[in-house]
């Protein structure tokens, strides 16, 4: 068989594979890729503000295989790969950072939440990086969904960390599946924004 026609073959297959996916084509090419949305904990009717303070979510930092807005997947610690047919909509810095500003915002506990101050600065920002973003396949060939993220809460007047933490959320995913991987990282960007605005929340007022 001529390597076009092998080529052909494989492409085929991926593009019949259940729920759009998945790990073992890795590396391949496919036909064109989903696209897909994170958008965290969505809040309900915001109550009045509690304090009258402005809180600036900084767009987060993050660096290396996560910053695109392909889906990650790590195959070992060392190694990483995209899933051959999705991808974000936006990429995972921008997802997270609109998430925080609507969960934060919608808490109700500050009179200003945005991504940049309404003057010249607000009273606190929060800055965050990005370290994991992505699906993880075990050894013994589970996929599970990790987020994690270090925060730190700065006051704008004399820049010093009121406080500082690491936030660590797995979901074990149903299946290798696209759609799947991408629903468990759903559920943990809901969990770790829910747990950083109640953070924020708590610290500040």
């Amino acid at each position: 068989m001529t390597r076009p026609a092998r080529l052909a073959l494989a492409l085929a297959a991926v593009s019949l594979m259940p729920g759009c996916a998945a790990l073992g084509a890795l590396g391949g090419g496919g036909p064109p890729r989903d696209a897909y949305e994170l958008r965290g904990p969505l809040p309900g009717e915001r109550p009045p503000a509690r304090t009258s303070l402005h809180v600036i979510v900084e767009p987060p930092i993050v660096t290396g295989a996560l910053d695109t807005d392909r889906i990650l997947i790590r195959p070992n610690r060392l190694q990483a790969q995209y899933l051959p047919d999705g991808n974000w909509t936006d990429k995972p810095a921008e997802m997270l950072q609109a998430a925080l500003v609507r969960a934060i915002d919608g808490s109700g506990a500050f009179r200003y939440v945005g991504r940049e101050p309404l003057g010249l600065g607000g009273d606190y920002a929060l800055v965050t990086e990005i370290t994991d973003f992505q699906a993880e396949v075990g050894s013994d060939g589970r996929v599970t969904d990790r987020l994690r993220v270090s925060a730190k809460l700065v006051r704008e007047s004399d820049v010093d960390v009121i406080a500082q933490r690491i936030f660590d959320v797995a979901v074990p995913v149903a299946s290798s599946g696209t759609l799947d991987i991408v629903a468990a990282l759903d559920g943990a960007m809901t969990a770790i924004v829910a747990q950083m605005t109640e953070w924020t929340v708590a610290t500040l007022t």
